[in-house]
């Protein structure tokens, strides 16, 4: 399942074939009246983990920077 960045929508998808993800269908459902949007989140966000001490990078990351979310 996935909820769209404002909480309207719900994505779904279903494998209705007899192989291994065969015969996929989508759906979507508005999730509106159910006020699962960001501005009814009354929890905390916790903060980014760190890396444990003697942690060592792959090389081959390096080539995605900031992307890595450092």
């Amino acid at each position: 399942v996935s909820i769209s960045w404002d909480g309207k929508k719900a994505l779904f998808g279903r494998s209705l074939g007899s192989g291994f993800m065969s015969n996929i269908h989508t759906f979507v459902m508005d999730i509106s009246s159910l006020n699962v949007g960001p501005e009814n989140f009354k929890g905390s966000i916790p903060p980014r983990a760190k890396r444990p001490a003697g942690w060592v990078e792959d090389p081959g990351l390096l080539e995605y920077g900031d992307r890595l979310g450092k």
